[in-house]
């Protein structure tokens, strides 16, 4: 009998080694799941976060994303606008993205991110090969462009690029030259067609320099010959708004 109690009693206290166990294996489990998660792309995390919280019992949307299959951004889309927080530019991204959608083969295009927004305009639609003036046929494109550019209260910044192939022509120097004048040539566009203080607009001729892609093929090279209309996203309201809305 006191054999028994005694072998009895055992089984009772040893109990607590089939719950330390589980434990180790749950914790071992844990930090094996948070390596992988580590060592995965953004994409893979966000698949992982999804089906834990989907496992969990919770919706399957985590820190406020949308599902995989309506994110604009894993389809390869333009990032959102809501990536910054400049209200007015995102209106003004949107005024372009439906107007431009009437020119799908105008050379321009919308880059958008935390920092603001970058219109680009590829060279060979708009420049003729070596030269600076615009192209008139595309001008109705870039009226499209200058209209929701008016009632922003952002700075504009016209930046001109070129190719690695060196200029050959008497108008211009070089392809710092070329590039400078493009951008000049865009900016007084915008000055005629857009009331906005010439104190918000500024240039720059950066030549072959900041390429977008390699110059090995004529595809790259079209690339980089660019005008880039750069419109940084304002972090809060212009100086002159805030103290108007303050009094």
């Amino acid at each position: 009998m006191a054999d028994d109690e005694q072998q009895g009693g055992g089984h009772v206290d040893e109990r607590w080694i089939v719950s330390y166990a589980d434990f180790i294996t749950t914790l071992f489990a844990l930090f094996v799941l948070l390596y992988a998660v580590a060592i995965s792309s953004a994409n893979d995390r966000i698949k992982i976060w999804r089906a834990m919280a989907v496992a969990l019992g919770a919706k399957p949307l985590m820190g406020g994303e949308r599902p995989q299959l309506n994110n604009p951004i894993a389809k390869g889309a333009r990032p959102s606008v809501k990536r910054y927080h400049d209200r007015a530019l995102a209106r003004a991204q949107r005024a372009l993205e439906a107007s431009l959608s009437q020119y799908p083969v105008s050379g321009v295009s919308l880059i958008a991110d935390e920092h603001g927004l970058t219109i680009r305009l590829a060279a060979s639609p708009f420049f003729a090969s070596g030269q600076a003036d615009i192209n008139p046929a595309e001008k109705p494109a870039l009226d499209l462009i200058v209209a929701p550019l008016v009632k922003l209260p952002n700075p504009l910044r016209i930046e001109g690029f070129t190719d690695s192939i060196p200029i050959s022509n008497n108008r211009f120097a070089d392809n710092w030259d070329l590039s400078a004048a493009r951008a000049a040539n865009v900016l007084r566009y915008i000055v005629d067609h857009c009331a906005l203080p010439a104190s918000r607009l500024s240039l720059a001729g950066y030549g072959p320099y900041h390429p977008v892609a390699g110059n090995d093929t004529e595809q790259e090279r079209a690339r980089n010959r660019r005008v880039d209309i750069v419109i940084p996203a304002l972090s809060r309201p212009p100086l002159e708004k805030a103290t108007a809305n303050a009094r």
